[in-house]
């Protein structure tokens, strides 16, 4: 073959190799892969698993109080139908132009035995960028941090219906006006609470003082209400289901097969997968989960923003079995808090026997994200028993408190609840007074003890 022809050819091939990379690189330009990011690993909920909620879900009245003036007071708890009505008008309200609006002696008399009023009655001081999301708020005083009241009261003079916003723990109160009419109040609001248990308006003046009370004639009470009459509640006898090994570990760890257990000497049990940990204490229903916090977090979120952080937690670990309310949230540090959620039977929070805490699930937080967690490892399934017991009236355990040298002008607060005592094999939930003492010290008393004598007296057998 001649070297000229040889030539040709060469330049032939080259040619096809040159069309044949440029097709290649159309292809390859118009014929992209469809390429997808890799998602942060997520949790797969385990086969038993609690309900999901929202942070609204929390934030709800204890009760509501309606107020007749001539010292007249009656009450709505949560269970009743009253309260669900009202609650659904709420959602209606809305309140603006607030100003701090000081208390003396004779507003607070006048405002609590005299005027015509309507209360919503929380468990524990709600920071107000919550409350922002379940009431309708406007122009709020930037001092005004958190409540645990509000209070709907007539004002003749005015012809108006204002608001009062009430920090216990502060003791401040900030005035705003409200788009509920006096005809409201009185022809419709009111009337739903006409024929609900009587109420004795008790009163404590807290002998600390707020930062903004500057003259000596200012001060700041504590309300709390007591059944007129006698009541009855029940007690119950309850089949409880221990969180099994498999539901914990399918709840709290990405893969389970990864993760080893640890016994320590006093018994207690310790899973890890090296990163994260849950501890289980030898003869205690609870567990406590310990998380890294994997970047930075956000230091600027609200008090509403981390609470909705918590519930999103809980909903993709185990979810919310049983009923639970926000019981408090506090601002330890700078970007750390904590985060308690309290667990109810109907209108009523749940005690545990011997300060256990297996009644509320807390939740540290830092920087709005959960760092570690302390829950129950305890599902109340069905009651198998109950029995009825009688409650006493106000008077009556006003006296029987007396003569157990309790000194009744301490008292700050007291309000009804289920004791949670633990028996062979079940749970026995109890109706009890929580008296607590100038804020500080709760004293659990058996709503049995207080009845007076020759009163009906039943328990479970």
């Amino acid at each position: 073959m001649s070297r000229e022809r040889m030539e040709n050819i060469k330049s032939v091939v080259l040619v096809v190799l040159v069309l044949l990379s440029l097709i290649l690189t159309s292809l390859l330009l118009n014929n992209q892969p469809q390429l997808e990011f890799i998602s942060p690993a997520t949790f797969v909920p385990a086969d038993k698993q609690g309900a999901s909620k929202q942070a609204k879900d929390f934030v709800v009245p204890d009760a509501i109080l309606f107020h007749y003036g001539e010292d007249r007071h009656t009450k709505a708890n949560s269970s009743d139908d009253v309260y669900r009505i009202l609650m659904g008008q709420v959602q209606n309200w809305y309140f603006n132009e607030f100003s701090y609006y000081p208390m003396t002696e004779d507003k607070w008399d006048s405002l609590t035995r005299k005027k015509l009023g309507l209360e919503l009655q929380y468990n524990s001081l709600i920071p107000i960028s919550v409350m922002e999301q379940v009431l309708t708020l406007r122009d709020v005083d930037q001092r005004l941090t958190g409540i645990d009241r509000v209070w709907l009261y007539y004002e003749e003079a005015d012809d108006t219906v204002y608001a009062l916003f009430l920090s216990t723990k502060d003791h401040q109160s900030f005035r705003a006006k409200t788009a509920v009419s006096p005809k409201d109040l009185r022809n419709s609001y009111l009337l739903f609470g006409k024929n609900l248990p009587e109420q004795i308006l008790k009163t404590y003046k807290d002998p600390q003082r707020s930062p903004y009370i500057v003259q000596n004639n200012q001060t700041f009470w504590s309300v709390y209400y007591l059944p007129k009459k006698q009541s009855v509640m029940s007690m119950y006898n309850y089949n409880y289901l221990p969180i099994s090994r498999k539901q914990l570990l399918e709840s709290y760890f990405l893969d389970p097969g990864l993760v080893r257990q640890i016994v320590e000497r006093d018994g207690t049990n310790i899973y890890t997968d090296g990163t994260r940990s849950v501890q289980v204490r030898n003869g205690q229903h609870l567990m406590t989960l310990t998380t890294p916090v994997w970047q930075a977090g956000d230091t600027q979120m609200t008090a509403y923003e981390q609470l909705q952080e918590s519930v999103s937690f809980i909903n993709q670990h185990m979810g919310w079995i049983d009923e639970f309310r926000l019981r408090s949230m506090e601002q330890r540090t700078e970007g750390n808090s904590q985060i308690v959620f309290r667990q109810y039977l109907g209108a009523f929070p749940i005690i545990s026997q011997d300060s256990k805490l297996i009644d509320n699930i807390q939740l540290n937080m830092d920087k709005g994200q959960v760092q570690s967690m302390r829950r129950s490892l305890i599902d109340l399934d069905t009651f198998f028993g109950y029995k009825e017991v009688n409650v006493a009236s106000g008077a009556d355990l006003i006296t029987y408190l007396q003569e157990n040298k309790i000194d009744t002008e301490k008292i700050s607060n007291i309000y009804l609840a289920y004791q949670l005592v633990e028996q062979k094999g079940y749970m026995q939930l109890i109706p009890a007074w929580v008296v607590q003492l100038e804020g500080v010290y709760n004293k659990i008393i058996d709503v049995r003890s207080a009845v007076p004598k020759g009163g009906k007296v039943s328990g479970l057998e």
